[in-house]
């Protein structure tokens, strides 16, 4: 009983990366859902933040290319002056790069909790 909540503990804590990651993904959906383009200095400022939160919990294979090519969009929405067909490009470049951060980490979870039921029957198993 004392490794099946081992393993229980550690996935929880395994996993916390992975659904920050996919809270500050849906905050900058969020923003780009609620705000025009271009987007506001406050809308931008809170972007910004979601998006340094987020590159600074790169996890899974995959996805930091992702997050990068997610900043280079941002940046593309970042220029006030740029005509509205550029922006709206740039916008749907970041809510591309958004779903594969998202699809990247809900198939981390996925194989993690997989990985942890397994764990959890071996050691069941093993108990026997």
């Amino acid at each position: 009983m004392f490794y099946i909540n081992e393993i229980s503990d550690s996935a929880k804590v395994i996993l916390k990366d992975n659904y920050k990651t996919l809270n500050f993904t849906k905050e900058m959906r969020t923003i780009l859902d609620e705000h025009d383009l271009p987007l506001s200095p406050e809308a931008s400022a809170d972007f910004n933040r979601q998006l340094i939160k987020e590159e600074h919990n790169v996890t899974e294979p995959g996805e930091l290319a992702a997050v990068k090519n997610l900043r280079k969009a941002f940046n593309e929405l970042q220029y006030v002056t740029a005509p509205r067909e550029r922006l709206k490009l740039a916008e749907r470049e970041a809510r591309k790069h958004l779903r594969t951060i998202d699809n990247v980490n809900l198939r981390a979870i996925v194989l993690k909790n997989d990985k942890a039921h397994q764990s959890v029957e071996d050691a069941s198993v093993f108990r026997a």
